[in-house]
């Protein structure tokens, strides 16, 4: 079992110098572990861990300016309003979509030449505030506000669309 546990480390070291993807390395000594629980692999999964240290997971890059400009355009040639406002709420202010579309009337401050939002609750804490000064982003939110003013009372939600979180099947 020993020799069996310096092979190991030995087989995920050579993938860690040939540059291969750590995933497939991790699948197969998790698997080895249940095959076998009583023998531990300290050095292999000791040497998997350095591995995941020395070479961290890349994050996915953020979506470009242009790519959600150009997304918020199509929602409005859509004729989708809502949608095009959330997403530049998103982007701009970088809220959650569970943040952008829990915001009512009440929560939308306008000032000069900015907007305040007023978040109930976040994953960060309670009652935070984000300060929208970009023109274009005000504009839209003017323009928005001004073109629903039917639905304004203050416990009426900003927006009528919903989110379904399709791996929890909550909103």
């Amino acid at each position: 079992e020993e020799e069996q546990d310096w092979l190991l480390a030995d087989w995920i070291l050579d993938g860690y110098e040939n540059a291969k993807s750590r995933d497939g390395y991790g699948l197969a000594l998790s698997a080895l572990s249940k095959i076998n629980p009583r023998v531990r692999y300290k050095v292999a999964w000791k040497v998997f861990d350095i591995w995941g240290k020395r070479s961290p997971p890349a994050q996915a890059p953020a979506a470009s300016p242009e790519l959600i400009t150009a997304m918020i355009v199509a929602a409005l040639l859509l004729q989708r309003p809502e949608l095009s406002l959330v997403m530049m709420l998103c982007f701009a202010g970088l809220l959650c979509v569970r943040e952008a579309l829990s915001l009512c009337y009440k929560d939308d401050v306008v000032g000069v030449n900015c907007i305040t939002l007023c978040l109930g609750s976040t994953k960060g804490g309670l009652e935070q505030k984000v300060v929208l000064t970009n023109t274009s982003t005000v504009n839209l939110v003017l323009s928005y506000l001004a073109k629903f003013p039917w639905k304004r009372n203050d416990g009426a939600k900003l927006f009528s669309i919903t989110w379904l979180c399709p791996q929890m099947g909550q909103e």
